[in-house]
C-alpha cells in the first residue's frame, strides 16, 4: 500500500531534521593533523618502524611530554629519569607504546571543547581505553578481520557521542534523560531524538578523517554487527564490528561507561564467538593488566 502525500509529510520532516542534526553535530569537531594521521597510521600497523614512530612522537610536544611523564611515573619505578622518546620506546616495548600513544592522541583531539552538562571527558577516555584493550586482546586471540586496526577503531568507536555532546547540548541532555528514565539503550534514545545514533556519526567522522574503510564500517556497525555488509575477502574471520560490539558490551557490564551511573541494571555480555575458541581466563587477565596501565595515563 502506497502512502498518500499527506502521510509523507512527517516522514520528510523527520528526514530533514535528522540531516540538520547530523550536520550540526559534525560542525565543530576537530580535524586530525597530518602528523597525527601519520602517527595513527603507523601505529595501526603490525610492522611498526620504531625509529620513525619515535621521531613522529618527538614532533608532537604534548604527546611527547605525556609519554615521558607516564614512563617516569611511580608505576615503573625508574631509578633514573627517562628524557628521550627513543629510550621510552625501548623501556615500554612496542605494544605498550602503541596503546599509550594512540590513547593519548585520541584524547588530545578533544581537549578544550565545551560540552553539554553531564558529559565527562574522563569517562569517555576510560571507556574508550577499556574497549580498545579488550578489542585488541580479542583480535589477538582468534582470526579477526582487520584485527590490526582493532585498537584504533575501538579508541574512536564512540567519537560520535562526543560530537553530540559538543554541538547538540540540549539534545544530548534529552538523550540522557530518556536513557535514564526509559531503560532503553543509548543508541535507541539517540535515534528517537535525532534520527540517527552515535555509531553512524562515528563512522562518518572516520570517513572525514580518511581512515581506512574497514575501520569506518567496523565503527559504523558496532551496535548492529548483524547489519554489516558481508566481506568475501575476510570469510571465516570475526568481523571488526563484532569484536567492537562484544568488547563494548563487556566494558559496559563492568560499569566503565560514558553515560553517568544514574540507572540500575547492566547489559549482559558474552565473550563467546561461535566457531572459535576463546580463552576467557587469559583474556580477562590481559585486560585487567593493560587497562590498569593505560587508564592511569589519563588521570
Amino acid at each position: 500500500m502506497r502512502l498518500k502525500v499527506p502521510d509523507l509529510v512527517p516522514i520528510r520532516l523527520a528526514m530533514v531534521a535528522a540531516t540538520n542534526f547530523r550536520e550540526m553535530a559534525l560542525k565543530e569537531m576537530p580535524s586530525i593533523s597530518p602528523m597525527a594521521m601519520r602517527l595513527i597510521g603507523k601505529l595501526a600497523r603490525v610492522d611498526v618502524d620504531v625509529t620513525e614512530v619515535s621521531h613522529l612522537i618527538e614532533r608532537d610536544v604534548l604527546l611527547c611530554s605525556q609519554i615521558l611523564k607516564s614512563i617516569n611515573s611511580a608505576r615503573y619505578a625508574r631509578r633514573t629519569q627517562v628524557t628521550r622518546v627513543s629510550d621510552a620506546v625501548v623501556l615500554l616495548g612496542l605494544a605498550r607504546l602503541r596503546r599509550l600513544a594512540l590513547g593519548l592522541s585520541v584524547s588530545n583531539l578533544f581537549k578544550r571543547l565545551k560540552t553539554a552538562s553531564g558529559w565527562s571527558p574522563l569517562r569517555f577516555n576510560f571507556h574508550s581505553a577499556a574497549v580498545a584493550v579488550m578489542a585488541e586482546a580479542l583480535a589477538d586471540s582468534m582470526p579477526a578481520a582487520n584485527g590490526q586496526g582493532a585498537l584504533v577503531a575501538a579508541l574512536l568507536h564512540d567519537v560520535g557521542k562526543y560530537a553530540i555532546a559538543v554541538n547538540l547540548h540540549r539534545e544530548y541532555e534529552l538523550i540522557i534523560d530518556l536513557w535514564s528514565s526509559s531503560g532503553k539503550p543509548v543508541d535507541e534514545c539517540e535515534s528517537e531524538i535525532l534520527g540517527f545514533d552515535h555509531a553512524e556519526l562515528s563512522g562518518i567522522m572516520l570517513a572525514r578523517w580518511d581512515l581506512p574503510v574497514s575501520l569506518q564500517q567496523g565503527v559504523f556497525y558496532h551496535h548492529r554487527p548483524e547489519a554489516a555488509p558481508p566481506d568475501p575477502t575476510n570469510e571465516g574471520k570475526v568481523p571488526l564490528c563484532r569484536l567492537l560490539n562484544v568488547a563494548d558490551r563487556f566494558v559496559r557490564y563492568l560499569g566503565i561507561d560514558i553515560e553517568p551511573a544514574t540507572r540500575i541494571g547492566v547489559p549482559a555480555y558474552s565473550l563467546e564467538f561461535p566457531g572459535f575458541e576463546v580463552n576467557e581466563v587469559e583474556i580477562l587477565a590481559r585486560f585487567q593488566s593493560e587497562y590498569s596501565e593505560l587508564s592511569e595515563a589519563f588521570r
